[in-house]
């Protein structure tokens, strides 16, 4: 069982080690270690935020709320709500 989970974790080290090593060539600031765990979970975050554009099919953009139709080009704008 401890074999099979060393080779699942392999690509997201992986993953994690070229992402920490891209912010180093490429001149960005240190990642302190304690922040090693966001590049592991960045691709799941995106994962969610695919998903919920795929169930949620509105947009609210500067207090009005638009619905998309199925191809996700912008519908009718519904009234503007009052800003809180």
């Amino acid at each position: 069982a401890w074999g099979l989970g060393a080779i699942a974790a392999l690509p997201i080290g992986f993953s994690v080690w070229s992402q920490l090593r891209l912010q180093r060539e490429c001149h960005g600031p240190r990642v302190a270690p304690r922040h090693f765990w966001v590049p592991a979970v960045l691709p799941l975050l995106g994962m969610g935020v695919a998903l919920s554009a795929r169930l949620s099919r509105e947009v609210d953009w500067r207090g009005r709320s638009y619905r998309l139709d199925a191809k996700a080009r912008l519908g009718d704008a519904q009234p503007a709500r009052a800003s809180v």
